[in-house]
């Protein structure tokens, strides 16, 4: 096991402004920022994220014969193996030019010195759209246990295009939880759109694709 690896396998150590628990993690994560919590949230539906990290360690660097420290918001683990180093801040002000230039700065280090990419991720902060409010909404479905058989047995007797209500009512007829809606969608087997709240009338479309 790698020492980042490891590292992944800790609690967080920082300042608990905002309070998050991790599903992936089965830990408490803690952020600085309400920004820095909703990256947390997009990164439990995010396939391509294993495990994560927030504020996982300081790193000491030159600047201007200066010498200062710096520690990412997260250590993030991917699918393929790879571990990156995430930045969270506000699109705006990564647009300011003494932020973009202390961030470029910081990513040639990443890349040369330490060996693992900085990857600045902005948490959807320039959007307008729902998709932080649904899936805020869908998080506490999401950390329930998921029963899949039963859950794919209502999307099969089902319509393709549905909605969370008709889920239910499917539900109902087969004696089977309620939630087991509201989990499908959670889970990424229905698509919906983000330019309104989600509500259990809201248009849902199959796509297996969890």
């Amino acid at each position: 096991m790698t020492a980042l690896a490891r590292k992944l396998e800790r609690c967080s150590r920082v300042k608990e402004s905002i309070a998050f628990y991790s599903h992936k993690m089965r830990a408490m994560q803690y952020c600085e920022s309400r920004l820095e919590a909703n990256a947390a949230l997009l990164r439990e539906f995010d396939s391509n994220v294993v495990a994560y990290l927030t504020q996982p360690q300081s790193f000491g660097y030159r600047i201007r014969g200066k010498q200062v420290r710096y520690t990412p918001d997260a250590l993030v683990k991917l699918i393929n193996g790879r571990f990156i180093y995430e930045e969270v801040k506000d699109a705006d002000e990564l647009r300011k030019p003494h932020i973009a230039s202390k961030y470029s700065y910081l990513s040639t280090i990443f890349n040369n010195v330490i060996g693992h990419p900085l990857h600045l991720n902005t948490a959807l902060s320039e959007s307008e759209c729902f998709t932080i409010p649904n899936l805020q909404q869908l998080y506490f479905y999401r950390c329930l246990p998921f029963a899949l058989e039963p859950a794919l047995e209502v999307a099969n007797k089902s319509p393709s295009s549905t909605c969370i209500a008709e889920l239910q009512s499917c539900c109902k007829d087969l004696s089977l939880a309620p939630d087991l809606g509201w989990q499908l969608a959670a889970h990424g087997y229905y698509s919906f759109s983000n330019d309104e709240v989600l509500s259990a009338k809201s248009k849902l479309e199959f796509i297996d694709a969890a």
